[in-house]
Protein backbone atom coordinates (compact mmCIF):
# COMPACT_ATOMS: atom_id res chain seq x y z
CA UNK A 1 0.00 0.00 0.00
CA UNK A 2 1.16 3.50 -0.65
CA UNK A 3 2.51 5.17 2.46
CA UNK A 4 0.38 8.29 1.88
CA UNK A 5 -2.76 6.13 2.36
CA UNK A 6 -1.63 4.87 5.78
CA UNK A 7 -2.84 7.89 7.73
CA UNK A 8 -3.86 6.36 11.06
CA UNK A 9 -2.22 5.07 14.24
CA UNK A 10 -3.73 2.45 16.55
CA UNK A 11 -2.94 0.87 19.91
CA UNK A 12 -2.88 -2.94 20.07
CA UNK A 13 -3.43 -5.16 23.11
CA UNK A 14 -2.81 -8.82 22.33
CA UNK A 15 -5.27 -11.33 23.78
CA UNK A 16 -3.60 -13.67 26.27
CA UNK A 17 -6.26 -16.09 27.49
CA UNK A 18 -9.17 -16.66 29.77
CA UNK A 19 -7.65 -16.33 33.23
CA UNK A 20 -9.07 -16.78 36.70
CA UNK A 21 -10.21 -13.13 36.66
CA UNK A 22 -11.72 -13.29 33.17
CA UNK A 23 -10.18 -12.46 29.81
CA UNK A 24 -6.70 -10.94 29.82
CA UNK A 25 -4.70 -8.82 27.38
CA UNK A 26 -1.07 -7.70 27.21
CA UNK A 27 -0.16 -4.04 27.66
CA UNK A 28 -0.89 -1.87 24.64
CA UNK A 29 1.66 -1.07 21.97
CA UNK A 30 1.31 1.56 19.23
CA UNK A 31 1.19 0.56 15.57
CA UNK A 32 1.83 3.49 13.26
CA UNK A 33 0.93 4.11 9.62
CA UNK A 34 -2.12 1.87 9.19
CA UNK A 35 -5.44 2.54 7.47
CA UNK A 36 -8.74 2.24 9.33
CA UNK A 37 -11.97 2.04 7.30
CA UNK A 38 -15.53 1.59 8.53
CA UNK A 39 -17.33 -1.28 6.78
CA UNK A 40 -20.31 -3.54 7.16
CA UNK A 41 -19.31 -7.08 6.28
CA UNK A 42 -19.88 -10.59 7.56
CA UNK A 43 -16.61 -12.47 8.09
CA UNK A 44 -15.86 -16.00 9.26
CA UNK A 45 -13.64 -16.51 12.29
CA UNK A 46 -11.08 -19.31 12.66
CA UNK A 47 -13.75 -21.32 14.53
CA UNK A 48 -16.15 -20.98 11.58
CA UNK A 49 -18.44 -18.46 13.27
CA UNK A 50 -19.92 -15.69 11.15
CA UNK A 51 -19.24 -12.27 12.67
CA UNK A 52 -20.50 -8.85 11.63
CA UNK A 53 -17.44 -6.65 11.17
CA UNK A 54 -17.79 -2.89 11.33
CA UNK A 55 -14.17 -1.83 10.88
CA UNK A 56 -11.32 -2.97 8.65
CA UNK A 57 -7.69 -2.13 9.39
CA UNK A 58 -4.94 -2.40 6.78
CA UNK A 59 -1.43 -3.17 8.09
CA UNK A 60 1.31 -2.93 5.46
CA UNK A 61 4.37 -5.17 5.89
CA UNK A 62 6.77 -2.44 4.67
CA UNK A 63 5.26 0.87 5.80
CA UNK A 64 3.42 0.08 9.05
CA UNK A 65 5.54 0.08 12.22
CA UNK A 66 5.71 -2.50 13.68
CA UNK A 67 4.13 -4.76 11.07
CA UNK A 68 2.81 -8.17 12.10
CA UNK A 69 -0.35 -10.27 12.02
CA UNK A 70 -2.76 -9.38 14.81
CA UNK A 71 -4.26 -12.15 16.94
CA UNK A 72 -8.01 -12.82 17.05
CA UNK A 73 -9.80 -11.64 20.22
CA UNK A 74 -7.16 -8.94 20.71
CA UNK A 75 -8.10 -5.31 21.29
CA UNK A 76 -7.47 -2.40 18.96
CA UNK A 77 -7.96 1.17 20.15
CA UNK A 78 -8.58 3.80 17.50
CA UNK A 79 -9.99 7.30 17.95
CA UNK A 80 -10.80 6.54 21.62
CA UNK A 81 -12.91 3.51 20.65
CA UNK A 82 -12.13 -0.10 21.48
CA UNK A 83 -12.56 -2.83 18.87
CA UNK A 84 -12.08 -6.61 19.07
CA UNK A 85 -10.22 -8.45 16.29
CA UNK A 86 -12.70 -10.87 14.71
CA UNK A 87 -10.64 -12.20 11.78
CA UNK A 88 -7.40 -11.50 9.91
CA UNK A 89 -6.72 -12.06 6.19
CA UNK A 90 -3.17 -12.27 4.83
CA UNK A 91 -2.45 -11.00 1.31
CA UNK A 92 0.54 -11.62 -0.96
CA UNK A 93 1.67 -9.74 -4.08
CA UNK A 94 4.36 -10.82 -6.53
CA UNK A 95 6.69 -12.33 -3.92
CA UNK A 96 6.37 -15.09 -1.31
CA UNK A 97 6.53 -12.47 1.47
CA UNK A 98 3.36 -11.03 2.97
CA UNK A 99 2.23 -7.82 1.30
CA UNK A 100 -0.34 -6.72 3.91
CA UNK A 101 -2.93 -7.87 6.43
CA UNK A 102 -6.57 -6.91 6.56
CA UNK A 103 -7.92 -6.99 10.10
CA UNK A 104 -11.72 -7.23 10.58
CA UNK A 105 -12.94 -5.87 13.90
CA UNK A 106 -16.24 -5.72 15.69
Amino acid sequence: MRRRLLIHDIAYQEYIAQGKHGEEWKSGIPINRVRVEPINKVVTSAEGDEIQSNTRIFIDRINSTPAFELAEKSKVIFDNREYIVAAVSTFYAASPQVHHWEVYCK
